[in-house]
């Protein structure tokens, strides 16, 4: 029994995907996959002002507010944004908190993570089409057992040319004077406290907010510093962002400021998206608890602003051709027709606004709605943001002098000479197209009657191929019948040659 071998079929491009990857392995590297931009839309936002395209739409909330976008980055970790339009965006950028402590236990109770740093203005300028670094930092893990082991600071959050830096971890410590600001206010990366007083702001006003962790221990300080209220997603309603952990002394727990932990509960986790700095679990865990996530949100107005239409609602165009002329317009558009009762004829491109006729116009036979040589439609210009204008317009048709004439007229390598009974070559290159017949003296040259000449523009070309039946001085000559019945003939200035007596035998 013969067997069949079945051949296996792959996916198109297969083949190419397991060679580069053999490659890329057997060289100790893996080629980068490019990025894709997806499209996030808003809810109800039919019109796509709000799309955002980002390299991963993963914890992207875009909602429409009005005139306004809001995007809030909520996701950790790194992604690219690249915004459709140039904007000034309003923003929020929160790095993430840092962890609190659970203490020395049966020495001195723990202390609380300082908040992340938050940024906030309303001018950051961003360029149409380039992309921009969104990196959401991480809160601390939750940390400390008990020992003299500090916590973790947060991780930095980035927007474009923006960096919050992340939370001070509690330094876990009855004795050792943490480095910089701490249990403060005010600052980045204040660190938790060690007993001393709450309110201590960021030495030499170089740090932005975030508020510091509060002290443990018996001290008076161990309530959580405040962070930055900011009203960017909803206006008129502020959240406080960047708080710091309180901590916990002696069975009282420590005032929590909002989007802080809660210390001695369940709730010593500082909340996502929000910066705060991590509690001590108190009971809960022989752990500080995890400071909170960043956040990044832009906040901009979208282009509502319709698009002006800068070129003439009128269009001349001479017939025989398709040129008609350019749409403009004072921004960047897509072009369409959306209307009109000759706008079958004509064509405008989408990206250029080139109009053209789709079919050369004839003046003798005008083919527009009213026969008047007068083309009517309506086109549109689309901005980038979707706002639309649209214009009437008229292309009026000129009539010119139909006449064709001959670009050119000679024998093979401009001689004036021929070979008798020797082929030779004749070519004739005319202005329109048409149907071009041939002499010698006056008859008509075998195989060379109405040869349709080939080309386009204003260059059409035909071959005569001749063997001169005759020797002495001959003239040869040529007419042009224009295939457009409009259009006059005409014939070219005649060629004098002489055929000579060939050399050699047959």
């Amino acid at each position: 029994m013969k067997s069949i071998a079945r051949k296996r079929k792959f996916p198109k491009g297969f083949l190419f995907l397991l060679v580069s990857t053999v490659l890329s392995t057997s060289l100790g590297f893996i080629a980068p996959i490019p990025a894709i931009a997806v499209p996030v839309t808003a809810a109800g936002d039919s019109a796509g002002s709000c799309t955002q395209n980002v390299s991963d739409s993963a914890g992207i909330v875009v909602t429409k507010v009005g005139n306004d976008c809001v995007v809030q980055f909520k996701n950790t970790g790194s992604i690219t944004w690249t915004p459709s339009t140039n904007i000034s965006v309003r923003y929020l950028v929160v790095a993430g908190g840092g962890s609190g402590t659970r203490g020395y236990c049966g020495v001195y109770w723990g202390q609380g993570g300082g908040g992340g740093e938050v940024l906030t203005g309303n001018s950051l300028s961003l360029t149409s089409n380039v992309a921009v670094t969104v990196n959401v930092g991480s809160g601390a893990p939750r940390t400390g057992d008990c020992t003299e082991t500090p916590g973790s600071n947060g991780s930095n959050s980035v927007l474009s040319s923006l960096t919050a830096r992340g939370g001070k971890a509690s330094l876990n410590s009855r004795t050792s004077t943490p480095t910089g600001a701490w249990g403060g206010i005010s600052g980045n990366g204040n660190s938790g406290g060690n007993g001393g007083a709450n309110g201590v702001n960021c030495s030499g006003g170089s740090c932005g907010a975030g508020g510091g962790g509060g002290a443990g221990g018996t001290g008076s300080g161990f309530d959580a510093g405040q962070g930055i209220n900011y009203d960017i997603i909803s206006i008129g309603t502020n959240v406080m962002y960047g708080s710091g952990g309180a901590g916990w002394a002696g069975g009282s727990a420590g005032l929590t400021q909002s989007g802080g932990a809660t210390p001695g509960s369940s709730l010593c986790d500082a909340p996502e998206n929000r910066g705060g700095g991590g509690s001590d679990c108190n009971g809960h865990a022989a752990t500080g608890g995890k400071g909170g996530s960043g956040l990044i949100v832009v906040r901009y107005a979208f282009d509502v602003t319709a698009p002006t239409i800068t070129s003439s609602a009128n269009y001349s165009a001479q017939e025989n051709q398709t040129t008609v002329g350019t749409a403009t317009a004072n921004e960047t558009v897509t072009w369409s027709k959306v209307s009109g009762v000759d706008s079958a004829s004509v064509t405008i491109i989408s990206a250029t606004g080139v109009i053209t006729f789709n079919l050369s116009p004839d003046f003798e036979a005008p083919t527009d709605v009213g026969a008047n040589n007068v083309y009517n439609l309506t086109i549109r210009a689309t901005d980038t943001a979707g706002n639309t204008t649209d214009q009437a317009i008229a292309i009026t048709v000129i009539d010119v002098v139909d006449t064709s004439s001959f670009n050119s007229f000679s024998l093979a390598g401009a001689a004036t000479t021929a070979t008798f009974r020797t082929q030779i070559i004749i070519t004739a290159n005319v202005t329109v197209s048409s149907k071009i017949t041939f002499w010698v003296n006056g008859k008509v040259i075998p195989g060379c009657k109405n040869r349709t000449a080939s080309g386009s523009a204003s260059s059409f070309t035909v071959n005569c191929a001749w063997r001169p039946s005759r020797r002495g001085d001959l003239k040869i000559s040529a007419q042009a019948i224009p295939i457009s019945g409009s259009v006059t003939s005409s014939t070219p200035s005649p060629i004098s040659v002489r055929v000579l007596n060939r050399t050699g035998k047959r």
